[in-house]
């Protein structure tokens, strides 16, 4: 015999509301009866704690029927609505799935542009790391990034700024028009 875990009290409160609030044997209601959970397929003879083997009983029902198997017994969820629960839940997770992996691919389309940018404005090979410039395009926005690398060119071609301090300057135009500080970043 295998051991059931517990019934949770959103289960069981669950089956109560689903099934009205009342036995499903004889009809009654609280407060003339105190009702429980039965096992439609009882635990003794392999039924689970899964919500279609699940039916609210009051205490005399549930007693009187022990761990007997009700052959005619239908339970009273309604399968198709179950169904299509199920089905507008999966539909749901997959529309997020599918939103999400067009978001990414997108986003990895937008740093290409911006590393495509970075190399041809600064003359250089190479290209902040994947994860800066999704960092600075989700807290900038790509249209800020790539003013900010533009505002750094004037500097780089001054010789102002080294390539290795490039990451470093345009972080910081970014984080100044963040901050509203556009006229300080303009002359910086």
């Amino acid at each position: 015999m295998t051991e059931q875990k517990t019934i949770s009290k959103s289960l069981r409160f669950d089956t109560f509301k689903r099934d009205a609030f009342t036995c499903q044997y004889c009809g009654q209601r609280p407060p003339d009866v105190v009702l429980e959970l039965d096992h439609i397929h009882p635990v003794s003879k392999g039924g689970d704690n899964d919500e279609m083997n699940l039916v609210t009983s009051c205490f005399d029902c549930n007693r009187g029927k022990r761990d007997k198997v009700l052959k005619d017994y239908v339970p009273r969820p309604d399968a198709d609505l179950a169904w299509l629960e199920m089905q507008q839940e999966l539909s749901e997770l997959r529309r997020y799935n599918d939103a999400k992996a067009m978001r990414d691919d997108a986003i990895l389309e937008t740093i290409g542009t911006l590393e495509d940018h970075w190399q041809s404005v600064f003359g250089v090979d190479w290209v902040p790391i994947e994860k800066i410039m999704k960092a600075w395009i989700k807290t900038f926005g790509p249209s800020e990034v790539e003013m900010a690398i533009d505002l750094a060119t004037f500097k780089k071609m001054k010789g102002y700024i080294s390539d290795s301090g490039l990451i470093k300057y345009v972080a910081g135009i970014l984080w100044k028009r963040k901050r509203g500080e556009d006229a300080q970043a303009a002359r910086d």
